[in-house]
């Protein structure tokens, strides 16, 4: 095994491979959404410490927000490479300029508005071997990529979000994406980029929903396998099953769930238990 006591790697494998490196990707947002980030890169920190690296890729951030983020988390931040491909992004793509920041070890890809809130056996799995990550979402939301999932793994009839996976070391997804992608054409077309990259992977990890609880605009609508949880209380992102909450919406001005989920004292200290659908294996229908 490479992980042992919580998640410390052995000496021996520290020194034969870099660091796991973990990445932000930040743009023009609304201030909610710095906030965001400012606080899921502090928790990333209190959880994995010094045994992963940690970058903010910024890319059209105002030179005042810069200085308020290096305040805040210190000399972490680099410019996006909008050069790395021979086309342009679209506003959601640039978590792929560059494609890779350390293609010799580990790279998990984190929303700026995706908050992990604790270890989680499967981020742990994929940084021990030679693994894809993924989330498992209920909408597909593939663009015009659709046709390429399907044409890698046809058996794969749910979704992904990604504002959570990760490439293993050596996986060159540069040379694989000059291959398949000429542009981002629809606002979704990045995610299905990243979906064809991670299924077309022979060893891969997803994150069974809802582990990372994908909270649009703050509705509290739970999905799962099973279907939707209505009126879910935000005492839920405390449960101990739960591993991250993704603010979906916070970029573009407010989110519901936010204000609570910073002032825990609000909420109510009796939790309410949602059952979590599992499917065991990933091949399996809705």
């Amino acid at each position: 095994m490479l992980i042992h006591n919580g998640g410390c790697y052995h000496k021996i494998k520290r020194r034969c491979r870099a660091k796991p490196l973990f990445r932000w990707t930040l743009g023009k947002v609304y201030g909610l959404g710095y906030d965001i980030c400012i606080e899921s890169v502090k928790r990333a920190r209190r959880i994995w410490g010094d045994e992963v690296d940690y970058v903010v890729v910024c890319n059209n951030v105002a030179q005042h927000i810069m200085k308020h983020l290096r305040m805040n988390l210190g000399d972490i931040l680099r410019f996006a490479e909008p050069n790395s491909l021979p086309f342009y992004p679209n506003s959601v793509a640039w978590k792929c300029y560059p494609p890779r920041l350390r293609l010799n070890s580990h790279e998990l890809f984190i929303d700026n508005d995706l908050v992990l809130l604790k270890r989680s056996e499967y981020i742990e799995k994929f940084l021990s071997g030679d693994y894809v990550l993924y989330n498992e979402d209920i909408g597909r939301g593939f663009a015009d990529f659709e046709r390429l999932v399907r044409s890698v793994r046809p058996e794969y009839k749910i979704g992904l979000n990604s504002g959570l996976f990760g490439y293993p070391p050596g996986y060159d997804v540069h040379t694989e994406i000059l291959k398949v992608c000429t542009g981002f054409r629809q606002h979704l077309s990045e995610q299905g980029l990243v979906a064809y990259l991670l299924l077309r992977y022979p060893n891969r990890v997803g994150i069974p929903m809802p582990f990372v609880f994908n909270d649009n605009c703050g509705n509290n609508y739970l999905r799962t396998y099973g279907g939707l949880y209505r009126n879910v209380h935000l005492d839920n992102m405390f449960m101990s099953t739960l591993h991250g909450y993704h603010f979906i919406g916070a970029n573009r001005g407010r989110h519901n769930a936010w204000a609570e989920f910073i002032n825990p004292r609000k909420l109510t200290k009796k939790f309410q238990k949602v059952k979590i659908n599992r499917l065991p294996d990933e091949t399996m229908l809705l």
